[in-house]
């Protein structure tokens, strides 16, 4: 059993190196076409990597994450996407500010021809 204490520090260690990487060295690219939304990051892998099919993509929205509480903790913005089948999918989040939420979603709103709809939820 006390071999499995020092494991779980260098198991942490390890993932919180690679946390920290991956926040200074990797860029996003967001990558929308008739057929797709990619959100990839680059260089390192990182869980964020989606792909969502463009044709079943019937609304964007920019939702606002507060983690600890908004006046003590962080606050960072999120794109999400709802589907015809009413799946709520977070595609992009961390962003620092609304602007750049609000950015994001209204240029693939306006590249794949979606009417921007009100959302229970979304922040203007």
């Amino acid at each position: 059993m006390s071999f499995f204490f020092p494991l779980i520090h260098v198991a942490v260690g390890i993932g919180l190196t690679y946390y920290v990487l991956t926040g200074y060295l990797n860029k996003t690219f967001i990558d929308v076409n008739a057929n797709s939304i990619t959100i990839k990051h680059v260089p390192l892998p990182f869980l964020g990597n989606k792909k969502v099919s463009s044709k079943t993509v019937v609304q964007l929205y920019c939702k606002k994450d507060d983690f600890l509480g908004a006046r003590n903790g962080y606050r960072a913005f999120a794109v999400h996407a709802i589907t015809r089948e009413r799946k709520n999918i977070k595609l992009l989040s961390g962003l620092d500010t609304s602007e750049q939420a609000l950015f994001i979603e209204q240029e693939i709103e306006k590249f794949l021809n979606i009417e921007d709809k009100p959302v229970k939820g979304k922040i203007r």
